[in-house]
């Protein structure tokens, strides 16, 4: 708003004026972005409506990653499926795509390191798939780890907005992973921090034909 009014005293100032609608623009886009995951987050804990599916979860990996591969080019970030297996999960990949989306977002903004690594792995838990997203970089302080959940908590407070981060992205996946019923997590690793998931076990498609 204040730049909004600041325009009428620098209407005649070509530069200035631009300067001051690139920084109106940029709010904007801010504000749709937080109001959109508002909105998200409210809708996610207030439905029980999931449209199941089963699918490969190697196959769902490869495509998060194909996505945000000019992300991982821009930031010289080495980013990587380690699942080798051939495993399907049973879940609503609609909504499942926000968890893995928003878990590499979180990747991305924090990694360090000089091999700046991101790597996605899985352990069988018996009943579930555990999938991991782990970036290298410094470890999250120990009275911090359970705090991320929480709506717009943030690792790094001294961090400015400017990143387009609000600290909504890990309860939007808390709360989806609540709707599937399923767990998530995060612990320091070796150089750097790891955040999980579980995935219900699904079939694959020549077991779905018998």
């Amino acid at each position: 708003q204040g730049y909004a009014e600041g325009i009428k005293y620098v209407i005649d100032d070509k530069e200035s004026a631009e300067e001051y609608c690139d920084t109106i623009i940029e709010e904007c886009g801010r504000m749709t972005d937080l109001v959109v995951n508002m909105m998200s987050l409210s809708n996610i804990q207030h439905t029980d409506k999931l449209n199941w599916v089963d699918f490969s979860i190697n196959e769902f990996i490869d495509e998060r990653l194909r996505l945000h591969q000019k992300i991982f080019e821009k930031n010289s970030i080495n980013a990587f499926n380690d699942i080798k297996d051939s495993i399907f999960g049973f879940a609503d990949t609609t909504k499942l795509q926000f968890v893995i989306n928003n878990l590499l977002s979180n990747a991305i903004s924090y990694i360090g390191g000089e091999s700046r690594q991101i790597k996605i792995r899985y352990d069988d838990m018996d009943l579930c798939y555990r999938i991991y997203v782990y970036n290298t970089g410094e470890p999250i302080p120990s009275d911090a780890l359970q705090k991320l959940w929480d709506s717009f908590y943030r690792q790094d407070a001294a961090r400015l907005r400017s990143d387009g981060h609000f600290g909504l992205g890990l309860s939007i996946v808390k709360a989806i992973q609540d709707v599937h019923s399923q767990q998530c997590g995060v612990e320091n690793a070796e150089n750097g921090v790891q955040f999980w998931f579980d995935i219900a076990k699904g079939k694959a498609p020549e077991e779905n034909k018998e």
